[in-house]
């Protein structure tokens, strides 16, 4: 008779809820502080790593919004009064131009380090 192996066990590890933030639909700003929009997606890429947020950028009442992928080394995390404030070091302009992110489709992701942006 077969006998299951002893599940595998990890050791815990306590974190301060202060130290973790959930990042889907929180207010991304730009470098003067104005918002720029909120993150929607998580982009990871094979080996688990997130490479970039999906952040939701303009319009109003949800008219004329697009979704932008920006690179995670893009992001800045600061503390705020009611939480982080995650700022993105990247001109508006820059990101207003930039390519759509549309899901299934290849993915053009503002300031990765080895894309040149």
């Amino acid at each position: 008779e077969q006998v299951a192996p002893a599940p595998l066990v990890v050791p815990a590890e306590q974190v301060a809820p202060v130290e973790l933030t959930g990042l889907l639909g929180h207010v991304v700003v730009g470098a003067g502080g104005s918002e720029l929009g909120r993150i929607v997606d998580l982009l990871a890429d094979g080996q688990g790593r997130v490479r970039a947020v999906v952040v939701d950028v303009g319009g109003f009442m949800g008219l004329g919004n697009r979704k932008v992928a920006v690179a995670w080394s893009a992001l800045r995390f600061a503390a705020g009064e009611k939480g982080p404030v995650i700022s993105i070091v990247i001109p508006p302009d820059r990101i207003k131009s930039w390519a759509d992110y549309i899901a299934g489709r290849p993915v053009a992701i503002l300031g990765a380090p080895d894309s040149g942006q």
